[in-house]
């Protein structure tokens, strides 16, 4: 439900639903975090993962793709280029989506540092 309001960029709904689990699990951590990104709220979803990792709740892939968006959307290239090297799962990548779409954010992470110097 979570995931389904922040696609619906009814991010207030969804944050609210959030904060009324109980627990919270990294599904429903990512649902936000990515809600927030995707709707241009870099800065919302920086808090949310900030919050997961004060939490005790490891990062997966889709965790370090939603915050390394919000990075590229904020320019924030050192969080950006820590969360790139971050390996989520220790083993080889079998997903090669995942690592297409790491590479594409590696992309848009370097433009943005070549146009900021």
């Amino acid at each position: 439900m979570i995931h389904f309001y922040a696609s619906c960029a009814n991010l207030g709904f969804a944050r609210k639903l959030f904060d009324e689990l109980y627990q919270p699990n990294d599904v429903t951590w990512n649902a936000l975090i990515s809600g927030y990104v995707q709707n241009g709220f870099a800065d919302d979803g920086l808090r949310v993962f900030h919050l997961m990792h004060f939490e005790g709740i490891r990062p997966d892939d889709v965790t370090v793709i939603g915050v390394i968006l919000a990075c590229a959307q904020k320019k924030e290239l050192d969080l950006g280029r820590w969360l790139f090297m971050y390996d989520p799962l220790p083993g080889p990548v079998d997903n090669i989506d995942l690592m297409v779409h790491l590479v594409n954010i590696a992309v848009i992470m370097a433009l943005h540092c070549c146009l900021r110097e």
